[in-house]
């Protein structure tokens, strides 16, 4: 349905080369998926070149130093709450 759909990501600051986010637990694998392809795109300088620039995604419950940056390889470790 429609509704399985819907991602519900409130914004919660904009900063000068990124995003502050807040998420429910439940629906964060899509939201990283999500996001990465929303924000990942090539920037086309003429029909020959283009440019790429990487995100990296971090999560976790507090600010700061708290947050874990996410990728394949360790999603499933953060998610079940293993921070080691």
């Amino acid at each position: 349905s429609y509704e399985e759909l819907i991602i519900p990501i409130q914004p919660i600051a904009n900063q000068h080369d990124g995003l502050l986010s807040q998420i429910p637990i439940k629906y964060l694998p899509q939201a990283i998926t999500l996001v990465k392809e929303a924000m990942t795109f090539p920037i086309w300088f003429n029909p020959l070149e283009s440019v790429t620039i990487p995100v990296d995604i971090k999560i976790g419950t507090r600010w700061g130093k708290y947050l874990k940056k996410v990728s394949d390889s360790n999603i499933g470790k953060i998610m079940s709450g293993d921070q080691d």
